[in-house]
């Protein structure tokens, strides 16, 4: 039985820190293909953490890292 939406968007957040494997993985997967919200919500939760990551890694200030994330968001929105 595959997974409901609730469990998938738990899945997700889950998968940021620790990938999943194995049939839960592969569960999450087939959801994915077959539900644009969960699909639009996981796209959501891995380009916030990439963000969050990139952010990180250097020192900026509060309103470079507004600049930035303001960028990454239009950049991702205007692909779709």
């Amino acid at each position: 039985m595959l997974p409901s939406c609730k469990q998938v968007a738990e899945q997700a957040s889950e998968n940021i820190d620790t990938p999943l494997t194995g049939m839960k993985w592969f569960k999450m997967k087939i959801h994915l293909l077959i539900c644009a919200f969960c699909r639009r919500y996981n796209e959501q939760m891995i380009l916030s953490s990439e963000t969050v990551k990139s952010l990180g890694e250097k020192e900026t200030s509060s309103n470079a890292i507004r600049q930035q994330v303001a960028e990454c968001y239009h950049e991702t929105h205007n692909k779709h």
